[in-house]
């Protein structure tokens, strides 16, 4: 084989070498960016069915509140007006509790008032 023919395929096969490591490389950096995309859409869909959830969650939550609210006003329309505590508004400023009850020591019986007097 002359020098020239030599010379002439072993920049061929240079050539094609540097095309197929060129085309390793496009390769890896594509499946890189195929992982990269695949993880991206899971955290969005993760995002997102953990927002439906809550919204689902907070839906419901709504609807059992409503439904004890509404027992709880059927319970106390049907008390009678004798048993009928005042329901304190949730908006007026707490009211002060009654003088406390003596619980320390024995009880003290009054005096009996005096026959002499």
């Amino acid at each position: 084989m002359p020098e020239e023919e030599r010379a002439r395929l072993k920049e061929k096969y240079l050539k094609e070498l540097r095309e197929r490591k060129q085309i390793r490389r496009r390769i890896a950096s594509a499946r890189k960016t195929q992982t990269i995309q695949r993880a991206l859409r899971e955290m969005v869909d993760t995002l997102a069915s953990t927002t439906e959830t809550g919204d689902a969650f907070t839906s419901k939550l709504d609807a059992e509140t409503a439904l004890n609210e509404a027992r709880l006003e059927i319970a106390l329309e049907s008390e009678t007006p004798q048993a009928k505590t005042p329901v304190p508004d949730p908006k007026s400023p707490p009211q002060p509790p009654g003088p406390p009850a003596k619980t320390i020591g024995p009880r003290m019986k009054a005096n009996p008032p005096d026959e002499d007097a």
